[in-house]
């Protein structure tokens, strides 16, 4: 039998999930329930499931921020994620949390029936790899395999087509069908982390042909080898555009709110959905500093700009650039320019005989 495990902050939800849904029928138990991402990845580990089923918005560690462990420890286990905010865009991006499917609460029937195709499709996909990759039935090589997949570790995923291959024996008839089901776990592992259009291994007719007209099992290596490092720089690729596409909209939000005091951190993590430690991490990567750091040098270039305008008093430019308190304002600004703002309208203006 297979297990899920369902997470949401609501407990009302979610017991009613584990205890309405028919889980038996196909194929899988609730494992457990969780009311906070940090406890999921308790269950998760004690349990080892198959699924998981999570929140969004939660308290301790949201539902997007557990995927990512999960992606990081568990690549095997497939993710839904249920929100009641329409974040679907935002979910679209976020290829390497590893999620499988998404819906949006209100969970009515027809949804819980989306909720069960999803597991019936699980199901369907483990029967389907257990069954092809006969001589890698070992669930941790498979983890293996889409551990490196998933990092787009190009040598690991290499290695690990070199390792299974040439422990299929010297029989070339069994090479080529262990070949035929790498191909296929490829296959389908591109299908459900990359869209079509990013997709190097989207026919698997092509790839089986490839692998059908090969004669050796030198050849049976090389193609599904490069067809391995193929799909490692598109799941690199997709994640630098999505990381990239996060970063973006975040400095564009912070560029058009830098004056409003209360724009935080916080805030931000909130509007994005996304955690602290990858907001810093983002922000390190691609601005070279923090965001409180980016957010001062915005407000403080601005200010200074303001000032060259006698007619704007400095309580004003404050408030302009995002502090509702002139003093803090002015302790701010002295510590970052090196004057006061009236010390720096002052030396903007240079000595009283050349004013206008």
């Amino acid at each position: 039998m297979l297990k899920v495990i369902i997470v949401d902050d609501n407990v009302r939800t979610a017991d009613g999930l584990a205890r309405s849904l028919d889980f038996a029928s196909v194929g899988f138990e609730c494992a457990g329930v969780a009311y906070n991402g940090r406890q999921a990845l308790d269950l998760v580990r004690r349990h080892q499931p198959n699924a998981v089923i999570t929140d969004v918005r939660m308290p301790i560690m949201d539902g997007l921020e557990l995927a990512r462990h999960l992606r990081e420890e568990y690549p095997g286990i497939a993710i839904l994620i249920l929100s009641a905010y329409d974040e679907f865009e935002y979910a679209k991006t976020a290829i390497d949390y590893g999620v499988a499917s998404y819906l949006l609460k209100p969970l009515d029937r027809k949804k819980l029936d989306s909720v069960m195709a999803f597991l019936r499709d699980i199901r369907n996909r483990i029967d389907h790899l257990s069954a092809s990759l006969s001589t890698v039935t070992d669930r941790r090589n498979l983890e293996r395999l889409f551990t490196n997949l998933q990092k787009a570790d190009r040598e690991g995923a290499a290695a690990f087509v070199r390792e299974v291959l040439a422990g299929s024996g010297p029989d070339f008839d069994t090479a080529q069908r262990v070949a035929a089901a790498l191909v296929s776990s490829l296959h389908d592992h591109a299908g459900r982390n990359l869209p079509a259009d990013q997709n190097p291994l989207l026919h698997l007719d092509a790839l089986m042909e490839r692998i059908e007209t090969e004669s050796r099992t030198e050849g049976l290596v090389a193609a599904v080898t490069e067809m391995a490092i193929r799909l490692c720089d598109a799941v690199a690729s997709a994640r630098n555009f999505a990381t990239r596409h996060i970063v973006g909209a975040i400095l564009a939000y912070i560029d058009g709110h830098f004056a409003d005091p209360d724009l935080s951190a916080r805030q931000v993590m909130d509007r994005f959905n996304v955690s602290q430690s990858y907001l810093c991490q983002i922000f390190r990567r691609y601005k070279g500093t923090s965001l409180n750091t980016h957010l001062t040098t915005l407000r403080m270039e601005h200010a200074a700009r303001l000032l060259s305008d006698r007619g704007i008093p400095v309580a004003s430019v404050a408030q302009a650039s995002g502090y509702a308190d002139p003093h803090y304002f002015s302790r701010v600004f002295r510590k970052y320019h090196g004057l006061s703002p009236v010390e720096y309208r002052r030396a903007r203006q240079g000595p009283p005989e050349n004013r206008p």
